[in-house]
């Protein structure tokens, strides 16, 4: 495959020091010289085939004639006057450009020409692919495999450089598998230190990268459930983070109950709080693992609040953003109120549930991605959770792809009566059972779940106990 004339030069191949110098390339490019009273009516037909580069005007003064314009073309686009389209060389024909008017230039390209992307293709080995990089406030978070760690260095150098307003590029050290789920990060080169602010949905979010998760790749997920709740309605953030479901909400005004087991998730909800003028009225914070504030906290609230005439109109939803383990909480609904207490909840009040799951993509014989087995697999975890058949009205979004064969799915559903009173299931749902042999059919009428990440919050994964009657 020929190489473009617009990539940088072969010799930065392999390149581990980076040498901007090794960078400097010389080309020669298609150009157009057109009178200024024609431009207007010309440059539309050639604004496809305008030369695109960094830190570089496709639209320049001819120093010979004042009363001309330089057009710079496209090189690998243009090659000569047959390259144009037919319509293009009719309207260049109206005008007097033929192919007696298509000279060449030499340009010279340096390391501004590119942007960071084409930089780290061009020195990594062909073999080897940068997957990308998130921004988070000031902070460049790479995800770098193995082989790539010759080349973390000038990765990182690259990535500084060429992107605007930010000090900091980080990687992960190794898989997320501490308690409270925060990074161990290395950082590449810039300041170590690794507090910063981003923005989402309206609000403001401090945090510290070291001590808590931000993934600005849900910030569409996130407004997306905000947008399922009113003002007067309760979210109970089982897994909250640093509050960015918490905080939106509250200020869109949901009364809000956010807990989280990591003691720096909640110091810095707090100052979020703070930072975005939300009362401690409107939004609760606890501090706690996810199973005590659902069987306590949750319980109690909620009856609280349903037999409140203020709340009459109020729906209750329940966010439980923890992907690895967050179906295993589900257990903690089962048997959470008695006979008559779950007889205060009419269809349309039980409570609303947004649960976040990893699930494996599935190939079909031929290698190609099964539709929809992602979904059916997440759904397929909640009804295992909770021994019950979800109705058709629960929703199963495909949140994104997180890395090869492996998707983020949110299951939406209310969470039926039978679950709530029923603290005898068919099945006993200990931390060893993977699976329930029967499946309850719902026969209660459902209340439609609309269609209209914080962080990977963290929360420790513990046994649920069965909650006395008399509590």
């Amino acid at each position: 495959m020929t190489q473009s004339p617009l990539s940088p030069p072969e010799c930065v191949r392999g390149m581990t020091t980076l040498d901007r110098s090794k960078f400097t390339k010389v080309i020669r490019v298609p150009v157009l010289k057109i009178g200024e009273m024609s431009m207007s009516f010309v440059m539309v037909a050639l604004k496809s085939y305008l030369l695109k580069i960094e830190k570089f005007k496709p639209i320049q003064p001819d120093e010979g004639d004042v009363k001309q314009k330089v057009i710079f073309l496209n090189p690998d686009q243009v090659s000569g006057f047959e390259s144009f389209g037919e319509e293009v060389r009719k309207v260049l024909l109206d005008y007097d450009i033929t192919d007696a008017s298509l000279e060449y230039r030499p340009i010279t390209l340096t390391y501004d020409s590119w942007k960071c992307h084409d930089i780290i293709a061009a020195i990594l080995p062909a073999e080897l692919k940068f997957s990308g990089f998130s921004v988070i406030g000031t902070i460049i978070h790479v995800n770098l495999k193995e082989q790539l760690s010759a080349y973390k260095d000038v990765i990182g150098q690259v990535l500084l450089e060429k992107m605007k307003n930010c000090k900091s590029v980080v990687r992960k050290v190794k898989r997320i598998e501490n308690t409270f789920r925060n990074l161990e990060v290395e950082v590449l080169t810039g300041d170590s230190n690794l507090q910063t602010a981003v923005k989402e949905n309206g609000c403001q979010f401090e945090l510290n990268f070291r001590d808590v998760y931000w993934n600005p790749r849900l910030h569409d997920e996130h407004a997306r459930i905000l947008k399922k709740m009113n003002a007067g309605d309760v979210l109970y953030d089982v897994f909250c983070g640093i509050g960015p479901f918490a905080i939106p909400a509250a200020r869109n005004g949901c009364e809000v109950l956010a807990n989280d087991l990591n003691p720096e998730c909640i110091k810095w909800l707090r100052r979020n709080m703070t930072v975005n003028k939300v009362t401690a009225d409107r939004l609760q914070v606890f501090n706690k693992s996810g199973e005590t504030f659902i069987r306590d906290d949750v319980r109690v609230d909620l009856l609280k609040r349903v037999t409140d005439p203020k709340h009459r109109a109020s729906r209750f939803h329940i966010t439980m953003n923890l992907p690895d383990t967050a179906h295993t909480f589900l257990r903690s609904f089962v048997g959470l109120f008695d006979d008559h207490e779950v007889s205060l909840f009419t269809a349309s009040r039980l409570p609303i549930v947004h649960l976040y799951c990893f699930v494996k993509e599935n190939k079909d014989a031929s290698g190609q991605l099964q539709k929809g087995h992602a979904e059916a697999q997440a759904k397929e975890l909640v009804e295992t959770a909770l021994g019950i058949r979800l109705p058709r009205t629960a929703e199963v979004f495909n949140v994104r792809n997180v890395a090869p064969n492996k998707d983020m799915v949110r299951v939406s559903f209310v969470l039926p009566k039978e679950v709530l009173q029923d603290s005898q299931p068919k099945a006993k749902r200990g931390h060893d059972e993977t699976n329930v042999t029967e499946v309850k059919e719902l026969k209660i009428e459902h209340m439609e779940c609309d269609s209209s990440t914080p962080p990977d919050a963290v929360d420790d994964v513990l046994p649920p106990t069965k909650r006395s009657k008399s509590a």
